[in-house]
């Protein structure tokens, strides 16, 4: 019961207008013991949001809502902002965490391209039990069709308590498929 009372915030953020009624990209990646879900819309030219959802196996369940300020300068994409971070987590608390960071893209020809992103939170912005939080990731990602696309990388999420050992909510290589509307 306590994990289907926890989905419901996610369902919630899921239905948010213009988010998802409108998605521009949809995402779905897994490895042996997590599966991400992801939708990011283009709100206004030069923003964009998304809401995620990540279930790991041995770590519990994580949520995010994303609004990041884009820029693209021929093949480089650029992408600054913020995201709220709420992790329902198996064997410690539970708790929300403001992070900032961002997102660089480059466009390496014949439709491949390289993606990392960083995000941090400080204990300021970390609520809860929750002390700080980072996420590091990278990627590359090959567009069979211009709606259609195959990515893989490497991902790192981290959570630090305040009452608690730190906990990695995620570290490992995935795969994922994208689809644009």
């Amino acid at each position: 019961m306590r994990r289907l009372c926890s989905l419901v915030p996610v369902l919630s953020l899921s239905m948010m207008p213009g988010v998802a009624t409108h998605a521009d990209e949809f995402k779905v990646g897994l490895n042996d013991d997590v599966v991400s879900v992801d939708m990011t819309s283009q709100l206004m030219p030069g923003l964009n949001g998304s809401v995620g959802y990540i279930y790991s196996e041995p770590e519990g369940h994580l949520a995010q809502l994303r609004l990041a300020l884009t820029h693209d300068a021929g093949a480089h994409h650029l992408q600054f902002g913020g995201k709220l971070v709420h992790v329902w987590a198996e064997d410690h608390p539970d708790g929300t965490v403001l992070s900032v960071g961002g997102q660089y893209g480059l466009d390496l020809g014949s439709n491949l391209s390289w993606q990392s992103s960083a995000y941090y939170t400080p204990s300021v912005l970390a609520f809860g039990d929750m002390d700080g939080f980072y996420e590091l990731g990278s990627g590359i990602q090959y567009n069979l069709t211009p709606q259609m696309g195959f990515y893989g990388g490497y991902r790192y999420i981290h959570f630090e308590y305040e009452h608690a050992r730190s906990e990695t909510f995620d570290t490992g290589f995935y795969v994922g498929v994208k689809a644009r509307f």
